[in-house]
């Protein structure tokens, strides 16, 4: 470095046990330097030594980093509620959606339909169950149809055994409340034979 061979440079030392910064950097030769014996002429050159305590540095170093660790946390939490904010938001209709599906699966009336709502997604969710609710309510309509034709279909073979029946009993002369009945000889001829 005397020689001027080598350029400035930075480096950490100790010194009296106090942490320091150095710079280093050459002085070229024929400078004259003043010093308290007087001025000096430096004929091959030389170099230049200046340091500073690191304490102050050090300390501000820590006062900033806890400053940006507060700052991250800061972040984060504010991140976090909003975060949370806007999930609520987003959630919110899905929300409605559950709670109106919930409603008329509760109720189990045929007749109550979801609002459309948008095209979105939900929006497309709500029309395909309006759709399911009105496949549903079309099944129960043709079961009702069934059950009442069934009910028709039977009452007209029933009516005619009952018919029957009781054409039999009064041929038998049977009396249910006495618990008696008397069996002909033969069949009237003025009723056919039961069938």
């Amino acid at each position: 470095m005397a020689e001027g061979n080598a350029g400035p440079y930075f480096a950490n030392v100790v010194a009296n046990g106090i942490p320091q910064r150095e710079l280093v950097t050459p002085v070229p030769k024929g400078l004259y330097v003043k010093s308290e014996q007087g001025s000096v002429l430096l004929t091959y050159g030389g170099a230049l030594q200046l340091t500073t305590p690191l304490q102050e540095v050090n300390r501000q170093l820590d006062v900033l980093s806890w400053a940006v660790i507060g700052a991250g946390a800061l972040g984060i939490i504010v991140a976090a509620l909003l975060g949370l904010a806007v999930a609520r938001t987003a959630l919110r209709p899905l929300d409605e959606l559950t709670d109106s599906v919930e409603g008329i699966s509760a109720v189990l009336d045929g007749t109550s339909r979801l609002a459309s709502g948008s095209s979105d997604e939900l929006g497309r969710l709500r029309s395909a169950f309006n759709r399911l609710l009105d496949a549903v309510e079309s099944s129960q309509a043709s079961q009702r149809q069934l059950i009442m034709d069934a009910s028709h279909e039977l009452r007209t073979p029933l009516t005619s055994l009952r018919t029957n029946v009781e054409l039999i009993l009064g041929w038998l002369n049977c009396h249910p409340k006495r618990g008696t009945c008397s069996v002909p000889t033969s069949w009237p001829r003025s009723t056919s034979s039961p069938t």
